[in-house]
């Protein structure tokens, strides 16, 4: 097969699949790339991420600390995706339902697209805060604004620090610092 009979092929089978159902399938895979990336940037803790020699005498407190602040960033974005894949189940069950009007349809589109949206930004969001040195983050979109929460374990947010998550929501998603909560963790 030659580069101009798979050209004509794929236009074929593009054509078949159809402008609709080729923007659901990009929609899908894009929410399970971010959601993938999102799970190799913030894996679940486990002991072994635990510094050497926490959790033995002195160090136990500190080690238990340690694990619960864990355990709520990774709890967090759990939740967070969880509550996503239920979402997403919802909209994909109206974009399949036969019965579903071509308005629903288009609306459950956005609402993939945007969702996609809001996973990239929160990503981005907790990247670059992370990339400021804050061990952890968790950023939570919402219709109302954004919620970023950091881990400050001994100390409390620096103004310039608030400035810096600030700078980085608005970069990244356009919201403004009186619609962004930050939270010391």
């Amino acid at each position: 097969m030659n580069k101009e009979e798979f050209a004509e092929k794929m236009k074929d089978f593009l054509a078949r699949l159809g402008k609709r159902n080729l923007i659901i399938i990009t929609s899908v895979l894009a929410v399970a790339v971010i959601a993938a990336a999102s799970w190799a940037i913030f894996p679940a803790s486990t002991d072994e991420d635990l510094p050497s020699g926490a959790g033995e005498g002195e160090d136990t407190l500190e080690a238990d600390a340690l694990k619960e602040t864990d355990s709520y960033f990774a709890a967090s974005q759990l939740s967070r995706q969880r509550a996503r894949d239920e979402a997403m189940e919802v909209l994909q069950g109206v974009i399949e339902d036969e019965n579903s009007g071509e308005e629903a349809k288009a609306t459950a589109l956005a609402d993939i697209a945007k969702m996609a949206e809001d996973m990239e930004a929160e990503a981005n969001v907790e990247t670059l805060v992370m990339s400021k040195g804050f061990s952890q983050c968790v950023a939570v979109i919402s219709d109302n604004g954004i919620s970023v929460v950091v881990d400050v374990p001994d100390t409390a947010l620096t103004p310039a620090q608030i400035a810096q998550i600030n700078t980085i929501v608005y970069e990244q998603t356009g919201i403004t610092p009186d619609k962004t909560v930050i939270i010391e963790k």
